[in-house]
């Protein structure tokens, strides 16, 4: 009968822990949208998993509290739609609160009672009394102080692993000193100083470690916000650079129908009406080449093809377009397409162009949508006298001087790829160097860089 009162008061606190700490982390990341009957099933569950955990393994057993932490934030982070690693912290965070509690309460009902603290682990009203107590303050405290302190939704990988050991670490003092304190037969004035001050050190170590975690919050999203502007900046840049060249591009132009019209004058002039012929066929086919409609549904994606198109014919390097067909709207920064696009041709020109006139120069361009990715491949001709190594390419930053090394832009063209959890393959093939992109498409459209904040 005793043992069957344990197990229902065991049963009765584990409801109100498991649910007190769900509420915690709901709190925390500001959770609204629950499957209310999804979750009652799986925190049933939970529940009585942690029961026969302390029932069989014991109360203030270290090992069965890991494995109900464990057990409890796989479950929170299946119903939150959460990363395991972002809910353990807040799993942590939590069970310090209730360490602190139970604490409190133990001692609260001790003094007032006049009972030891062992006689709490027994199953009787102290103990009863005890639990409402503790999980009433935790309650409190969740409801009112914690919704008013505005914890950091993302937290930097390192950052979280420094907080999670903290809070370990507060764990296990509050852990031992609840142990401690319930298996003490006296009670002297000395002994409650001693396991109050031990709490308390433990809140003001914790709340220390608190400002001084939020200071490296503050300064981890300063460099973000400092990232984002300095990507910001490098695209607009890459912007300018490209619109300049079209410029350039309209100018030369220019500048070649004015000598055009001059020779055509010329020759018109001195009756050379056979020339005339000749010449204005050369022209015709020169211009064709040059101006061949590049077909996409992409705008963005159509002119910075046709300017590379366009520098590449000026070098004398053989271009093969193969485009798919592409949608109008791509799950994509297009100005990020455009940084992609670019700085690869612009690495398969460079490398042509130093290239002998008597050597092969050739650039292949493919792009097409494959098994739901957005696919980029590019393959040009370059000198076989250096191999070039994928981690040297993407590890440094490189100039436009350093024709021989195909890295300028690569490292951006990466980060990008990585923004939108991509792949980005290189491969040096002897005298053709190969790269190849694939950037899912099961995204939804976002071209605000700042909504990364």
């Amino acid at each position: 009968m005793k043992y069957m009162c344990l197990v229902v008061i065991n049963f009765f606190s584990n409801v109100l822990d498991t649910c007190l700490v769900f509420y915690f982390i709901i709190v925390v990341l500001n959770k609204k949208d629950l499957n209310i009957k999804k979750t009652i099933l799986y925190m049933t569950g939970l529940i009585l998993f942690n029961t026969i955990t302390n029932t069989g393994l014991g109360l203030v057993n270290f090992l069965g509290f890991l494995i109900i932490v464990t057990a409890s934030t796989i479950v929170y982070s299946y119903l939150l739609k959460e990363s395991f690693v972002g809910v353990i912290m807040y799993t942590n965070a939590a069970t310090v609160l209730i360490g602190v509690t139970d604490i409190i309460s133990v001692i609260t009902i001790s003094i007032v009672f006049n009972v030891l603290p062992s006689t709490l682990m027994e199953a009787n009203i102290y103990r009863i009394l005890g639990i409402m107590l503790a999980k009433t303050m935790l309650y409190l405290i969740i409801k009112y102080p914690l919704k008013k302190i505005k914890l950091p939704r993302f937290v930097d990988f390192k950052l979280r692993n420094s907080i999670s050991i903290i809070l370990l670490f507060n764990v296990l003092i509050i852990y031992m000193t609840f142990t401690i304190y319930l298996q003490l037969k006296n009670k002297t004035l000395l002994v409650y100083l001693y396991v109050i001050g031990l709490g308390l050190g433990t809140i003001i170590f914790s709340w220390i470690m608190y400002k001084m975690t939020k200071e490296s919050i503050q300064r981890s999203h300063q460099e973000i916000i400092w990232r984002l502007k300095e990507e910001e900046f490098y695209k607009k840049n890459f912007y300018i650079k490209n619109m300049k060249d079209i410029l350039q591009t309209i100018r030369c132009q220019r500048h070649e129908l004015n000598n055009y019209l001059s020779t055509l004058y010329g020759l018109v002039y001195l009756e050379s009406y056979n020339e005339v012929k000749e010449y204005i066929s050369k022209i015709n086919d020169r211009i064709s080449i040059m101006n061949s409609i590049i077909e996409t549904n992409n705008p963005v994606i159509t002119a910075i093809l046709s300017l590379q198109k366009n520098k590449a014919f000026n070098e004398g390097i053989e271009m093969e377009l193969d485009l798919g067909e592409l949608p109008e709207e791509l799950p994509f920064d297009p100005l990020d397409l455009s940084i992609i696009i670019g700085n690869l041709l612009n690495n398969a020109v460079e490398a042509c162009v130093s290239l002998g006139k008597d050597q092969v120069r050739k650039i292949q361009f493919y792009m097409g949508i494959e098994k739901e990715k957005l696919r980029i491949h590019v393959k040009n001709s370059k000198s076989n006298l250096r191999k070039l190594d994928a981690k040297e390419l993407l590890g440094r930053f490189t100039t436009k001087e350093d024709k021989e090394n195909h890295g300028f832009g690569l490292r951006n063209v990466d980060i990008i790829v990585n923004q939108y959890d991509g792949t980005l393959d290189l491969e040096d093939l002897g005298d053709e160097f190969k790269v190849d992109i694939t950037l899912p498409m099961n995204r939804e459209l976002n071209y605000d860089v700042s909504a990364i904040t």
